[in-house]
């Protein structure tokens, strides 16, 4: 199940899960280090992805610089990284704005648009609306599935290839996480 989490699916998350630490681009890289890229690929592919968010400009900030809509734009950047064929997002827009939601909304709806699958897990009829297609759940159940428009065409499946981290990685990741939150 893990690799097919891994390979499969991109997560972004209301409260965007961005390592406070790290600058915007070094929260995308971290997610790459999951994949076969050479250490240039991968860079090159933060870059690519901070220009596809908008956030280029912005690559060397740290989260606690960034407004609400930024963050997200790094976790739906984030998300995308290993190039995923679906992306699950758990209320993207609960924590913004109405003006970072259109944008995120017009952001989730481009990467649809290229071949993706987004599914949205959402509270607001607004977000719902801005799908292809709305499925009701009700205590576990589907109690309403109805489309809005024809689904976007689907692309082919990733030529990134995740693999699993080192013991050495999580244990070198997890240290400067440590060491950052608790002091030197």
């Amino acid at each position: 199940m893990d690799s097919y989490r891994r390979d499969t699916i991109g997560f972004i998350f209301q409260s965007f899960n961005l390592i406070s630490y790290l600058n915007v681009l070094d929260n995308i890289l971290i997610s790459l280090k999951m994949t076969t890229l050479s250490e240039k690929e991968r860079h090159a592919r933060a870059v690519e992805l901070t220009k596809q968010v908008g956030l280029y400009d912005h690559r060397k900030k740290t989260p606690s610089q960034l407004s609400g809509g930024q963050k997200q734009r790094v976790a739906i950047a984030r998300a995308l990284a290993s190039d995923p064929e679906i992306i699950l997002a758990d209320e993207p827009t609960g924590a913004l704005d109405s003006q970072n939601t259109k944008e995120v909304l017009a952001l989730l709806s481009k990467i649809a648009k290229s071949g993706k699958t987004v599914i949205v897990v959402t509270h607001s009829q607004e977000v719902a609306d801005f799908g292809t297609r709305i499925i009701r759940l009700a205590d576990g159940k589907i109690i309403g599935d109805e489309r809005l428009k024809d689904s976007y065409p689907i692309e082919k499946k990733s030529h990134i290839q995740s693999k699993v981290l080192s013991r050495s990685e999580i244990f070198k990741t997890a240290f400067k996480h440590f060491t950052h939150t608790h002091g030197n």
